[in-house]
Formats: structure tokens, sequence, C-alpha cells
């Protein structure tokens, strides 16, 4: 079975993707992941067995106006046309060109159904030596044709006064949640093109896309929302508005939904009314390395630390907001002297050096580059403690499950968190470690020194706990449920042809010939 997947990551591609494709691929499904492409990157990728196609948005949108307009835009033209026109030899010619415009927008429908196929295609005739030269001129002025028709559309779509009477408080390309626009567009046009057996749409922004082929080729969909989207923080009131009318009329069309943690399915079931969402976690899987090598000690040895130095290890994105990063950093001038803070990730490190300068705790924070995925719990197992200092700024955050969470697990690294929903239940109901107030420099530093406290014994009571229970919290345990979410989703599809096993044409044909006829 050919899945397809969607989501708008480019050259880092979520963990949570990556793994539930290569369970799929395991299974025998063949996984095709669009992705946003950016300067730089290829057209296309390998990641082990995972086809990665980058899509790239058109400038001008020219393979895809719609119908409706270039209806509406060539009868007002014609009609213009047509009144300034003299009658007889000037009606022959009028009639002349209606033709040729009305074979031209014939071949813009076809063009909608597949763009990539007919576009290239066309280039590529008009710079073939093989093809004639006036059939090669023909199809040049066809592209030119559709080019300028096109552009003409965009401009008109930009300076297009608003109707009468509508009101919408935000841009105005916001104002119809249920139009596509150039990134619906672009994965459509691609997800098309590859024509799926199933459609796997991972968070809100690729979920038109989703809905919208999926009724075309008449497949499955499932929706895998990694958060809330329309509940993030940054998002303006007009943003918000334009995806919370989205995701609620487009969920009640997905064949399953899936999310992070019961908290965001509860809450995404309430407020839309939908069938309810199932939970894959953001787990990840331990690596054999760790089974080797429990306890390495690579940030000592990169660092050069002396063997009594305990490591508090953060590690994702150096987030100014939200994640309690620039307090915890300061809170390091009055924690314990023999623990140091190890920031490892991406973003802006020289505002966090910054902080540890003016707090004088420089020699014990150290900020340190990214590290491949497939490296990371070996440096994550490298420390005494692992911190997630989140903030409750928005719902997303406030009942949050983020990678690092599943990644300390597996790493059997005892956690310290601020005292969120899920990360209690999770921290303190499984034993993982220790949830406190973590809300400013002071009680960030005091919940520090009492994790590392040796008269608590957190920090080894913590570990026990992982190493008898983290099995549990990792990731075969979630790829089993995807699996039979899999299954649940073809085995109510119409297309029979989904539901046998997955069996190489040729496995199949020397099966057939291996298996000796019954008697007549």
């Amino acid at each position: 079975m050919r899945i397809v997947m969607l989501t708008d990551d480019s050259n880092s591609i979520d963990r949570r993707i990556l793994l539930e494709a290569d369970a799929l691929i395991a299974k025998g499904h063949e996984v095709i992941l669009l992705a946003r492409h950016l300067d730089g990157l290829p057209d296309g990728a390998r990641i082990n067995e995972l086809k990665v196609a980058y899509v790239k948005l058109s400038s001008t949108w020219l393979a895809k106006p719609s119908v409706k307009g270039l209806v509406i835009g060539f009868a007002r033209r014609m009609q213009a046309v047509a009144k300034t026109c003299a009658k007889g030899a000037v009606r022959t010619r009028l009639s002349r060109l209606k033709s040729i415009i009305l074979r031209l927008y014939a071949w813009l429908v076809a063009v909608r159904a597949s763009p990539e196929v007919y576009l290239r295609r066309d280039f590529a005739r008009v710079f073939d030596s093989w093809t004639p030269l006036p059939r090669r001129a023909m199809i040049a002025g066809r592209l030119l044709a559709a080019g300028a028709m096109g552009l003409a559309l965009e401009i008109a779509r930009f300076v297009r006064r608003p109707r009468r009477g509508l009101k919408f408080a935000g841009p105005s390309h916001l104002a119809h949640p249920m139009k596509p626009h150039a990134w619906d567009q672009a994965l459509i046009d691609w997800a098309t093109y590859y024509d799926p057996d199933l459609i796997h749409a991972h968070d809100l922004p690729q979920l038109f896309a989703g809905v919208t082929v999926a009724r075309k080729l008449g497949v499955p969909l499932i929706y895998d929302a990694h958060e809330v989207y329309p509940e993030i923080s940054s998002l303006t009131a007009a943003e918000k508005t334009f995806l919370l009318a989205r995701e609620s009329a487009l969920v009640k069309h997905c064949d399953a939904l899936i999310t992070v943690n019961p908290f965001c399915g509860h809450f995404m079931e309430k407020r839309y009314g939908s069938k309810p969402f199932e939970v894959i976690t953001n787990a990840t899987e331990r690596t054999p390395a760790l089974e080797a090598n429990p306890r390495p000690r690579r940030f000592h040895e990169k660092l050069g630390l002396p063997a009594d130095v305990r490591v508090l290890c953060y590690q994702g994105w150096f987030s100014k907001e939200g994640r309690g990063l620039a307090e915890l950093v300061a809170a390091m001038a009055d924690v314990r002297e023999d623990v140091h803070l190890v920031m490892i990730g991406y973003g802006d490190r020289e505002y966090f050096r910054g902080i540890a300068e003016r707090s004088g705790c420089t020699e014990r924070v150290h900020i340190l580059d990214a590290v491949p995925w497939t490296e990371l719990l070996e440096w994550s197992a490298s420390a005494d403690v692992g911190i997630i200092p989140y903030q409750p700024i928005d719902f997303n955050h406030k009942f949050c499950s983020p990678n690092k969470l599943y990644e300390f697990i597996a790493a059997r690294l005892p956690i310290l968190a601020n005292d969120l929903v899920y990360l209690r239940q999770v921290i303190e109901g499984e034993g993982f470690g220790m949830v406190a107030e973590l809300t400013n420099p002071a009680n960030m530093a005091a919940a520090i020194n009492t994790m590392f406290d040796p008269e608590t014994d957190i920090v080894s009571r913590s570990r026990q706990d992982m190493i008898a229970k983290g099995p549990a919290w990792e990731w075969p345990v979630e790829a089993e449920k995807l699996l039979a979410i899999y299954d649940r989703v073809i085995a109510r599809s119409p297309d029979k042809g989904l539901r046998s096993p997955v069996i190489h044409p040729r496995l199949r044909a020397e099966a057939e010939r291996s298996t000796p006829r019954a008697a007549a």
C-alpha cells in the first residue's frame, strides 16, 4: 500500500514522523513524505527507506486558477470584446479568438489535475530538438499565455476590493477558511500526482490538502495532530479564528484521529464534537549503544569536567519565551557548586551566554550545538538529571508532552520538570523524577538543589524506577498502536484491495505456481 504523509517540516523532519514512517515501511508499506522545500534543499531525499519529496510553492500559482474564476473571467472578457468589435469581419476574428481562448481554457483545466506532469512535459517539449519547430512554438505560446493569464488572475485577486458587508478582523487571505491557499494547493498537486492508497496528514496546516485529496481519490485519511494548533500562543486572533474554522470543519472528514496525549485529545473531541482522538505519544526508541554502555560520560569528556561534577541537561530548542530557559540560566548562580547546566540544541546561544555572564555563572553553564537525533540519547544518558522548565503560557505548554520527556525516559535519565498537568502525571505517577514550581530563578534553584541533595536520594530512586518501567514508554509500544489504527482504517475502507496482505506481484506469482492445483 502506498501511503503519502504530509508535513510542513523542511530540512529537520520531526522524529515522530520518521518513526511512524519506519514502522509502516517495516510492515511492508511504501511511504512517501511530502515536506516543505527551502532554498538549498534538493528536490528529494532518502531517509533510510523513506522517500522525501520537497514541495516548492509556485510564485504565481499558475496551474491552479479556480474553474469558477476562469469561466467568469473569460465570460466578462468576451463580453467586453464583443461590445467594442464591429460586425462582419471582426466578428469572424472574434469567433476565432474565442476558439483559441476556449482551447487554452480546456488545457488549463487539464493542468489542474496534475500540474507537475503537464508543465514539466511542455517545458521539456519547448527545448526538445526532436519536436518540430512549429509545434515547439505553439507549446511555448501556450505556456506564455497560461503564465500571463495566471499572473493576471493573481494580480486581480490581490487588488480586488473586499465584498460589501464582509467583516473579518484580519488579513484578506484569511477571510475564506475553506478556500485553498498556496501551501494547500501545492500539497494537493503533489499528493494527487503520487496517487496514494492512504493519506496521513501531520498537523493542521496539512489537513485541508489531506481532506481534499482523500475525497478526490476516494482513499482513507488519518489526521495526526502534534498539538492543538489553533491554541499556539504566537498566532494572531485572525489566524486562530481561521485555523479553528478549518479544523472544526475538516476533522469530520477523517477516518482516524491521532494526537500526542489524552488531554489534547479530550479537548479537541469536546471542542469539535468529533470521534475520539487516539493517543500515539512522542516516544522514542532506546539505542543499542546504551544497552552496552548505559552511562556514557560524553559531557565530561567533551567539556573536560572533573569526575565529581553533576550534569543538569536541557536539550532542544533554545526559545526565549515559554520554556523558562532565561530563568533557568539565571538560577544557576544559586545552585550548588558541583552542578553544571548543559544546554544542547539549537537557537540563540549568545542570548543565553549573555544571561550566564550577567549572573556570574559562565563557568557552570555550557551551551552546545545540536547533535543528530540518532546520537542524542547517548548524550542524554551522559547527564545526571534532565530538566523540562516549560511555562504554561498557552494550552499546548500547559498540557505539553515534549519529545525530551520521552528521550529522557529512554535514556533512563531522572527528570526535574515544572508542575504541569501531563508532566506531573507521567513523572510523579511513574516515579521518574520530581515536579516542582519552576517559575522564577529562586524556586528553580531551590528545586535543583533538592533534586541533587544526596539525602533526598531522588536521583537514584528515579533511575531505578526508569529501568523497571521505562520500556513501556518507548516507541515499540506506540508503533503497535499505530499499526492497529492503520489496520482498522484499512478494514473499513471500501477498497478491498487494501485489505489483502502486502505481497510483491512476483512473489505472489511464484507462490501460485508452487501451490498444487486441486484435483478436478
